[in-house]
C-alpha cells in the first residue's frame, strides 16, 4: 500500500487517508444511517442493518406469533 517512506508524518497521513477512503465503501445502516463496520449485516428487501437495530426492528418472540 505503499505508506512507509522517510517521512512518517506523511506516512500517517496517507494511511488515515487510505482508511477514510476504505470506510466511505461500507454500507450504510438504514436505521440509525451509521456505516456498519461489523463483518456481517443483515441485508432485509435491498436494505443493510447493523445487527443490533435489525434486531430492534424485526425481532419478536416465537411465542408472539403463535395462534
Amino acid at each position: 500500500m505503499g505508506f512507509y517512506t522517510n517521512d512518517p508524518v506523511a506516512d500517517a497521513e496517507a494511511y488515515s487517508a487510505y482508511q477514510e477512503r476504505q470506510l466511505l465503501k461500507l454500507p450504510v445502516c438504514r436505521k440509525c444511517k451509521e456505516r456498519i463496520q461489523d463483518d456481517t449485516c443483515f441485508k432485509i428487501d435491498g436494505e443493510a442493518y447493523h445487527d443490533g437495530c435489525a434486531r430492534k426492528l424485526f425481532e419478536v418472540w416465537t411465542e408472539d406469533l403463535m395462534d
